[in-house]
């Protein structure tokens, strides 16, 4: 009765604030979004980490709460710009249209991922043998891989040298190649975990670091280091009630996280704190691209909803290569076209743009919203249940909800994961042997 209480009172504090939004000035409408973004997650507070109310307050967090308050500070104080590119995104100045985007993607995913997952989040720990010999082969294999992967993409002096030249120029044409390698790397730093977790053997933990660190070097610094660490610590990390004070902490070694990636994988060009916070609100820029596609063209139904199936079909020779297959990819060409002619990078359209091109904005981009949520939640009971085989497979997907909300629900690689997943199901199964006598886990850590 309680709970239903706090949804109600923040359901209620939402509506007033999507009526009034209308009525106010822009700076005003910013510091409104921002305060229903952070009371929404606060009153519904998840008690498991790993819900994925978790993953859809920390988008918002980062792409509309940080950059927007780093320049209202800005702003209101008239501080300079140090980067040689100055002020890049203008939070004050965006349609009516695109903050309701904002603010609506956010509240749809939360309340839908608040109502599908479980009330009581208390996870069950299952009694489980691990084949040491499979585990080992695995990770050699694993280590070749990463190795092989910096052959094919320059070689190791280069990933010492020019980091920067060999991630961003190197992938090209190796993208299979990199799919294997990230695949192998989450399937054995999970495994590895599960194995520490038993045998609490310092040697196990020294070659999983080790192993994590490697990785994490190749296959890009800032977000992969944080993603694997996670996977590592997942049995600990299930057991933990969550608390304020503990996403603080959790909050604080991120951002110590993605300023050492960030550095590194800059060759130092971010090296200062002045810079380090330019850089949040330059880097964090979806909804001001997306702004600009909301001023410059119409909504649509399924206008680009087709090109998941592209990019198979180039690869089975139907298609020529040049069609079109990502729609972040297309916008780069026509809004950032020397970013994609210098080095093939894009820009990062979210998924308000997918939804706008495709289903005509919310007025249906809700269903495979609700669609969606229903899906990961089904996962996320299977991982409180202690299903092994699925628990691996949900945590990718509780990555991709960030990913999801910075680009669309199925992309052309979603072929490819759904094949990964399969082949996760299958090795978990060969590696881990379950007893099916579960019991609750009672920690208040």
């Amino acid at each position: 009765m309680k709970n239903n209480k706090k949804l109600f009172i923040s359901i209620g504090i939402n509506l007033i604030g999507l009526m009034a939004m209308p009525i106010l000035n822009n700076y005003l409408i910013v510091f409104l979004i921002n305060l229903m973004i952070i009371q929404t997650y606060i009153i519904n507070l998840p008690k498991n980490i790993f819900n994925p109310k978790n993953i859809v307050f920390a988008f918002s967090f980062l792409y509309v709460v940080l950059p927007s308050f780093i320049e209202m500070i800005y702003f209101t104080y008239n501080i300079g710009y140090i980067l040689p590119w100055g002020q890049s995104t203008y939070w004050f100045t965006y349609s009516l249209s695109t903050y309701y985007d904002i603010l609506l993607l956010y509240l749809l995913l939360f309340y839908s991922f608040h109502f599908f997952t479980p009330k009581e989040e208390t996870p069950q720990l299952v009694k489980y043998k691990i084949d040491k010999k499979k585990l080992i082969f695995l990770i050699v294999i694993t280590i070749v891989s990463l190795f092989v992967y910096m052959n094919a993409t320059g070689g190791v002096s280069i990933w010492i040298n020019n980091y920067k030249e060999a991630f961003l120029l190197g992938r090209g044409g190796n993208g299979i190649l990199n799919f294997i390698t990230l695949f192998l790397v989450n399937i054995s730093v999970f495994i590895l975990s599960l194995y520490y977790t038993k045998e609490k053997k310092l040697l196990i933990y020294i070659l999983s670091i080790l192993l994590i660190v490697l990785a994490a070097y190749i296959q890009g610094l800032k977000s992969r280091i944080i993603i694997l660490l996670i996977i590592f610590y997942f049995p600990y990390l299930l057991q933990i009630k969550l608390k304020i004070s503990k996403i603080a902490i959790l909050g604080v070694l991120f951002f110590a996280l993605l300023y050492i990636g960030n550095y590194i994988r800059s060759n130092g060009f971010y090296s200062g704190v002045g810079v380090f916070f330019e850089y949040m609100m330059t880097y964090f820029n979806v909804y001001e691209i997306h702004n600009m596609v909301k001023i410059e063209s119409s909504s649509d139904f399924f206008k680009t909803v087709h090109y998941m199936f592209t990019k198979p079909l180039i690869y089975m020779g139907f298609l020529n290569d040049t069609s079109p297959y990502d729609l972040s990819v297309e916008l780069t060409k026509v809004y950032f076209p020397n970013d994609w002619e210098s080095m093939n990078a894009t820009q990062q359209w979210p998924l308000v743009t997918n939804l706008y091109y495709n289903y005509y904005g919310f007025f249906l981009g809700w269903i495979p919203i609700v669609i969606y949520a229903f899906a990961v939640s089904s996962l996320y009971k299977e991982l409180l249940k202690g299903n092994y085989a699925v628990s691996l497979i949900f945590i990718l997907e509780y990555f991709r909800i960030f990913s999801v909300q910075r680009g669309e629900f199925i992309p052309w690689q979603m072929p490819i994961y759904i094949a990964l997943y399969i082949i996760i199901y299958l090795v978990v199964n060969q590696i881990i042997y379950i007893n099916m006598k579960t019991y609750n886990i009672s920690s208040n850590r």
